[in-house]
């Protein structure tokens, strides 16, 4: 997982990764301790519904053995923007936005859930639906084909480029054209693909599972 570790690592981004089956986080990036104010060591290994607790808005517990997200992640379906309620290290309320994408990433090629997240403030929270209904509580996204398949082949050459983490000024200098060019290549990319995040993006594209060495 160099590559997307790289990228995680540079991204303003909270970014967890678990094991789609042992449920255990693997991976705990900066943004994500200082989000939650707990550092790598003391939540890798453990299982992520014990470290970040999650409720819905209404208070109702979230995260769990069974919870909607991992019924997602063995599907292998993107879950977009669902707001989540949890706390920090100190006891601190923290609302944030939540994505889910399952990518084969390790030693071995494993299947990893990738949680990206952002803190959220209260005036921007959506508005809960009515409990019980479908998908009151996460969304599910388009089959990968059915939103790349959208992308000019420029833009998938700038996506894959996106991959490395670099700037928008490095990543112009690399395809040679102008930052500008550059800049609204990237705002197509995520305006096409429905994310608000080069993270995201490029998760998506790197996301469809594949065989070992395939």
């Amino acid at each position: 997982m160099s590559r997307l570790g790289t990228l995680f690592s540079r991204t303003a981004d909270g970014v967890f990764v678990s094991d789609v089956n042992t449920h255990r986080i693997v991976y705990w990036n900066h943004a994500a301790q200082s989000i939650f104010g707990r550092p790598s060591s003391n939540v890798c290994g453990k299982f992520c519904h014990d470290v970040v607790r999650g409720m819905s808005r209404d208070g109702t517990p979230f995260c769990g053995p069974d919870c909607p997200v991992k019924w997602a992640a063995r599907s292998g379906r993107v879950v977009r923007h669902f707001d989540l309620i949890t706390h920090a290290a100190s006891g601190r309320k923290i609302r944030l936005d939540v994505s889910i994408l399952v990518v084969w990433a390790g030693p071995g090629r494993k299947l990893r859930v990738v949680h990206l997240f952002r803190k959220k403030t209260a005036s921007i929270l959506r508005p809960p639906r009515p409990a019980g209904s479908p998908g009151a509580r996460i969304r599910l996204a388009p089959a990968d084909g059915e939103i790349l398949i959208a992308l000019t082949r420029r833009e998938r050459d700038v996506l894959d480029h996106m991959a490395d983490g670099l700037s928008t000024r490095a990543l112009a200098a690399r395809l040679g054209i102008r930052y500008l060019t550059a800049r609204t290549h990237i705002q197509r990319i995520l305006s096409k693909l429905g994310v608000h995040t080069r993270v995201e993006a490029v998760l998506l594209a790197i996301r469809r599972p594949r065989a070992p060495g395939g």
